[in-house]
């Protein structure tokens, strides 16, 4: 089996985490804006359930990365090891 595409959902699937917490920093804001305390408990509520998904995806994703930088000696294997790596950590930075 190719890793390439397995790899490249695994980015994906990371990027999906990224937008999930970048559109509930928007809609946090915007609920604070309006000051509706019913929505920003509503937003709270859904924000824990996607910080542990994001928190599950993430550790996944890093094991495997680093599982690949650490045993495997091919070049290849460790770019991509270092894309996952870097996706990760856009994602917990942005």
């Amino acid at each position: 089996m190719k890793r390439g595409p397995v790899l490249l959902s695994l980015a994906v699937v990371s990027f999906i985490g990224l937008r999930w917490w970048s559109q509930y920093r928007i809609e946090k804001i915007a609920a604070q804006a309006s000051d509706t305390a019913a929505q920003l408990e509503q937003l709270d509520a859904l924000a824990i359930t996607k910080v542990i998904a994001a928190l599950a995806i993430s550790t996944i994703f890093s094991s495997i990365a680093l599982f690949m930088l650490f045993k495997r000696k091919d070049e290849k294997d460790q770019g991509w090891a270092f894309g996952i790596l870097g996706v990760v950590v856009m994602f917990w930075l942005g």
